[in-house]
């Protein structure tokens, strides 16, 4: 996940049941965030504003792709 935006200064990752999994305070215009070690499944991403304002809420889908064999 990447934050772009000078106004984000903060992001929070919600499980779809609304818990808290993940917390990050952004300082600089490009951040990536490695979520890799998060289970396949749907998230809730809130950014943040200075003032601890919700700027932006936008749902994250995350897939990763596993061999299964039998």
């Amino acid at each position: 996940v990447t934050a772009s935006s000078n106004e984000v200064k903060k992001m929070m990752l919600f499980d779809i049941l609304g818990k808290k999994i993940f917390e990050a305070k952004i300082n600089s215009a490009n951040t990536t965030f490695d979520l890799s070690k998060y289970q396949n499944g749907v998230y809730v991403v809130k950014l943040f504003d200075a003032n601890n304002s919700v700027i932006k809420i936008n749902k994250v889908v995350l897939r990763r792709w596993s061999r299964c064999f039998l």
